[in-house]
């Protein structure tokens, strides 16, 4: 029996064995079908990794290309905006050309303009320099003419001490003085006619005509009288009537006749005062308010009588002194500075006054130009 349970226990250990054989084999099977299995899938993974360097590899290439088209379509941009500035500037440079080409041309006709107009002003500036010299030259021999005319107070110089002070504003002057002597009589007289320059010289030399014939030639020797016969022939000279256009051309003038004999000196003036300095003190004999021409006041001259004394001194003068412009603040030196002017020099030779007088006209104007004929005549008794 337990032989028998033997046997049983193995052939029962056989089939286990079998079956566990069997199972070994079917293990074996499936770790061979595992391998298999696991090597295709190393295979697999060996295969995805080079398609993962492959894509890497790509994708490097395409960030690379990526790259150079960013740069080619950079370099493009740029070269357009390169090519569009430089297409600009030269449009512009050809505009520019065209623009400077019709300028030049513009310059040229210009420049042949202008020479031919530089010519023509050569030639003119010629012309008018030839009819200056001829003109000035004209005016000269009108000065000496006028010069000539004007008689000299060296007169009276053994009489009566005295000074001229003459500052034409231009080469002939509106501005002068006469003298004449006539026995114990002599005149003196300081005249300003209307304008300056030329047209003042012809008036001046009308007026010197006239006094020659009225004093030197009729003898008449008052001075209200020789400007009562001054203004006649003024008046009947120039044609003048008391109308509104009509030339109201004239004169203003101090006429003084000293009487040696009596110590007297007869004033009349139009317009033109006498200052008369005595001991200090300054005595302004006023004119009659009327020039020596046509005017709407025409009454008779007054006459003015001085009994003179050993050392006065007497001054006739036209209003270019008072009137010049100059000094610190540019105003007119004024009749009140030149009666102050005179006084204060009471005292100085004659010739010395004229000299300071000169100074101090020249030091007031400085650089201001002279603004009209200037005379000033001073005589001590």
């Amino acid at each position: 029996k337990q032989q028998g349970e033997i046997s049983v226990q193995k052939q029962t250990i056989l089939v286990q064995q079998k079956e566990v054989q069997v199972q070994k084999d079917t293990l074996l099977n499936q770790k061979e079908k595992i391998s298999i299995q696991i090597s295709r899938i190393d295979e697999q993974l060996k295969k995805i990794g080079e398609q993962e360097g492959k894509i890497k590899l790509q994708l490097a290439t395409l960030e690379k290309q990526k790259l150079i088209l960013y740069f080619v379509l950079f370099a493009l941009l740029l070269v357009s905006f390169l090519g569009y500035y430089i297409y600009r500037g030269y449009k512009i440079k050809k505009e520019a050309n065209i623009k400077l080409e019709e300028k030049n041309r513009t310059i040229s006709a210009q420049k042949d303009e202008i020479e031919k107009q530089r010519d023509l002003a050569a030639a003119q500036r010629d012309q008018i320099a030839y009819q200056k010299k001829h003109i000035t030259d004209s005016i000269m021999y009108a000065k000496r003419i006028q010069t000539a005319l004007i008689p000299s107070l060296e007169l009276f110089s053994d009489k009566l001490e005295h000074f001229v002070l003459y500052k034409p504003l231009a080469i002939v002057s509106g501005d002068f003085y006469w003298v004449s002597s006539q026995g114990n009589l002599s005149v003196i007289i300081s005249a300003d006619c209307t304008g300056h320059g030329v047209p003042g010289a012809f008036m001046s030399m009308l007026g010197v005509t006239m006094l020659n014939e009225i004093v030197n030639g009729k003898h008449i020797l008052m001075p209200d009288q020789i400007l009562e016969n001054l203004r006649e022939g003024i008046i009947k000279s120039l044609n003048q009537v008391a109308e509104e256009d009509s030339i109201k051309d004239g004169m203003d003038i101090a006429v003084c006749v000293v009487d040696f004999d009596k110590n007297i000196l007869w004033y009349a003036g139009a317009n033109n005062p006498l200052y008369l300095v005595r001991g200090g003190e300054l005595i302004h004999y006023r004119a009659d308010k009327m020039p020596v021409a046509i005017h709407y006041k025409m009454v008779p001259f007054t006459l003015h009588k001085i009994d003179l004394q050993k050392g006065d001194a007497f001054y006739i003068f036209s209003d270019g002194f008072s009137d010049q412009f100059g000094g610190p603040k540019q105003k007119k030196f004024m009749s009140m500075q030149l009666k102050e002017t005179l006084v204060a020099m009471a005292g100085t030779p004659m010739l010395q006054q004229g000299q300071k007088l000169n100074d101090i006209f020249e030091g007031w104007r400085g650089d201001t130009p002279q603004v009209d004929d200037v005379t000033l005549i001073g005589v001590r008794f």
